[in-house]
């Protein structure tokens, strides 16, 4: 979103799955991007620049997005996430640690989370 940029509330400006009605509060514009809701209040598209689409599983947890570039996550029974990949990069979340995983012939480091 760009800084100083007008927000819009309360009508879908951008394309959503089953013409989902967007909630009182949720920002569907600012400046030129724009973003749509599903009738749980998920954010499914999202346009800055490029669109992109976002899937949510049951728990309304964010599952997949693609669009400008392409991204996964995994969740634990507890909700915490536990991987994610982002354009075939994955980072494995392990308590207070993740590790990411890059190329087979790069080492692997453990990072502190946060």
């Amino acid at each position: 979103m760009t800084k100083g940029a007008t927000e819009t509330y309360g009508t879908q400006s951008a394309p959503c799955p089953d013409d989902a009605l967007s909630k009182p509060h949720a920002v569907v514009a600012a400046g030129g991007d724009t973003s749509g809701y599903d009738w749980n209040g998920n954010q499914v598209k999202r346009v800055v620049g490029t669109p992109n689409n976002l899937d949510h599983n049951a728990d309304d947890r964010r599952t997949t997005v693609n669009g400008g570039a392409t991204a996964a996550f995994v969740d634990g029974p507890n909700g915490d996430r536990v991987k994610r990949t982002v354009n075939g990069v994955a980072t494995v979340y392990a308590g207070e640690h993740r590790e990411v995983q890059g190329e087979p012939s790069s080492p692997t480091t453990p990072v502190p989370r946060g």
